[in-house]
């Protein structure tokens, strides 16, 4: 028999009762369920804790630091977010009555808000809204020249379903098309992928929009015609892609008179991509993909050395998907997400094998704090290893791979690999970890998260891969367009000094869709009602950022706050680095313990804004929790 404490057994036992529970977050409830208890559609999905108030969750806090205190301050303190080092102050949570959007970016937030609260649209309604806004504000990570994943949840069904709009290779690609050039793979014209956004768009919105399809483009459009400024992530991003813009048109959007790229706090306008939103607003997303915009963007790409010709466009097909359902048996929640090309399994496979250690508030105090990163970081290794096996299923047979990956058997077969202290290096991992190929890094990318009043739910993840993509922007349309094609392979790929050959499932074929981390994923109890939306940017680094994210709620017991700007370790098994961020760096004694253990700590370089961003939203009884993450400066809406 497993015990189950803490927010999980007050989900079974609110559920369990048909009178009000007077329980309150803090109280201790104990509660056993058989070790083989196995989830399946339908069948107990335990719901939230009772409603706690802003009174009883710091009584809460004050109570854990004391305890903490008792297990070792300073470690416990180091994990629980300290912002000692002067990063970023959160502002982005919020509780809501109703309803919530979480993005990282505030206007987008609440122009999604907007969208439910005044104008009475759907959730998909608000979501595709907020894309378009973002669009227009981090430009630099999502756009129309992208591809996304939406995971979208029907309460009034009891269903889910997955729209599959990612990019896909080009009619004319080959396998041998870059040689052994990675570089053409990630700039320029044959780095761009037929962009599946706006097909992905119109698909959901056919299927569960209620407004007119050209009110939810409204406000990016008057965003893009009007101006806005930059903010603290694009600001970063073109500090940090500089050559790349100055080395395009995009100069002329995002520097100045000077030659300089704009900071914070400046003004820009995208006029040009305005215009072709308002067409897209008025006839309709088709027009993306036939008639002037499409000849306009396939003349841009091919002027840069690109492929994609115009029946690549016209050809393109959204592909519609069975969720990836998978349960996590003691927190009593039904997980949907994404099956590949999506990174949904890879997501369920750490948090089932994470479920498996029993992990408790005290698993991060103390000396136990370097244990619990110690599997945490084994269990992302093998995720890592496990995720080189996976391709676009159109092409290749994942099946038993992926029902592998989300199974109860797996998960505890991974968890048993995992010692307290050992590990293995990378030297053995073709082995040990089972990894047979390299991952190729995919990049970027925006999340939004939104729980509708009528219990409906959206978690859409959409990217252009890098900073600015290929670098190839449109100046006719105003389009930035993706380098997906950097997430293929070829045989001429081989990773520096290592023995690892490039995946031959993931060789370049014509309209082969390349994988992704994104991991969209809604969590639902017993009752078919959304308890948790969420999703990240941030390329290889998503799926961790995320579990860490619902660890530290589910089972760390930290509140929403705590759990998001907590610092956060990353693992991808090659190259064989243990990324930490500063607030776990800077605990010394933490860092000598897990180098003693033969891993090879490394102070993470994206603490400024480009490490992954987690956008959540989490029902605890009639409150709704909404947070995004500081590390973009988002911040959510709703009401």
């Amino acid at each position: 028999m497993r015990e189950i404490t803490g927010r999980a057994a007050a989900r079974y036992s609110r559920l369990n009762q048909e009178s009000d529970s007077s329980e309150a977050e803090g109280d201790e409830v104990v509660l056993y369920i058989d070790n083989n208890y196995q989830g399946t559609r339908g069948h107990a999905y335990p719901g939230r804790p009772s409603c706690c108030s802003v009174c009883c969750h710091l009584l809460a806090s004050v109570i854990l630091i004391l305890v903490a205190t008792a297990f070792g301050l300073p470690a416990w303190k180091a994990y629980h977010g300290q912002l000692q080092d002067g990063h970023h102050p959160h502002t982005g949570y919020s509780v809501f009555k109703h309803a919530a959007v979480a993005t990282d970016s505030s206007e987008c937030s609440q122009i999604g808000a907007d969208i439910l609260e005044k104008r009475g649209g759907s959730a998909v309604d608000a979501a595709i809204a907020a894309l378009y806004c973002l669009g227009i504000k981090h430009p630099h990570s999502a756009g129309i020249g992208g591809g996304l994943f939406f995971v979208i949840y029907d309460r009034s069904r009891g269903a889910a379903e997955v729209i599959d709009a990612r990019e896909v290779a080009p009619a004319a690609a080959t396998m041998d098309m870059f040689g052994d050039n990675r570089t053409l793979s990630q700039v320029g014209g044959l780095a761009v992928a037929v962009p599946g956004a706006v097909k992905g768009h119109m698909e959901a919105h056919q299927r569960y929009g209620k407004l007119p399809w050209g009110d939810l483009l409204q406000p990016a459009i008057e965003l893009a015609r009007s101006g806005t400024t930059v903010d603290k992530a694009l600001a970063h991003a073109l500090k940090s892609a500089e050559h790349k813009v100055k080395a395009s048109p995009l100069q002329d959007v995002f520097c100045d008179q000077d030659g300089n790229v704009l900071t914070e706090g400046k003004k820009y306008k995208m006029s040009d991509l305005s215009r072709t939103l308002d067409s897209i607003a008025r006839h309709g997303g088709d027009v993306f993909y036939s008639g002037n915009i499409a000849t306009n963007l396939v003349t841009n790409i091919q002027s840069q050395g690109g492929i994609i010709a115009k029946d690549d466009f016209e050809n393109y097909r959204v592909n519609l998907t069975r969720p990836k359902y998978s349960e996590l048996k003691t927190a009593g929640l039904r997980m949907i997400s994404t099956g590949p090309p999506g990174g949904g399994a890879v997501f369920e496979f750490i948090l089932k094998t994470l479920e498996e250690f029993e992990l408790n508030p005290k698993s991060v105090a103390g000396e136990d704090l370097a244990i619990t990163l110690h599997k945490i970081a084994e269990v992302f290794k093998f995720a890592a290893a496990e995720r080189t096996h996976l391709g676009d299923p159109r092409f290749e047979n994942v099946a038993d791979e992926v029902a592998k990956l989300t199974s109860d058997s797996f998960a505890e077969e991974i968890m048993r690999k995992i010692k307290n202290h050992g590990h293995h290096t990378s030297d053995d991992s073709k082995g040990y970890y089972g990894a047979q190929f390299y991952n190729a890094d995919d990049a970027g990318t925006t999340h939004v998260s939104v729980l509708a009043a009528n219990g409906d739910a959206v978690a859409v993840t959409s990217t252009i891969n890098h900073y600015f993509g290929s670098g190839v922007y449109s100046p006719s349309t105003g389009v930035i367009l993706n380098n997906e094609m950097s997430d293929l392979s070829s045989p001429g790929f081989h990773r520096n000094d290592k023995d690892f050959p490039p995946y031959s499932k993931k060789f370049y074929q014509v309209r082969k869709r390349p994988m992704s981390s994104t991991c969209p994923t809604i969590m639902i109890d017993r009752n078919q009602n959304v308890q948790v939306v969420m999703g990240a940017s941030g390329g290889m680094m998503i799926p961790t950022a995320a579990a860490q994210v619902f660890a530290n709620m589910e089972w760390f017991g930290m509140d929403m706050l705590e759990a998001v700007d907590s610092g956060r370790i990353h693992h991808q098994l090659e190259p064989n680095e243990l990324y930490m961020e500063r607030k776990l760096w800077n605990n010394h004694e933490l860092v000598h313990k897990l180098s003693h253990w033969d891993y090879n700590p490394s102070p993470t370089i994206y603490d400024d804004g480009s490490y992954a961003a987690v956008q959540v939203i989490w029902r605890e009884g009639a409150e709704i929790q909404a947070c995004s993450d500081p590390r973009k400066g988002g911040k959510p809406a709703g009401y």
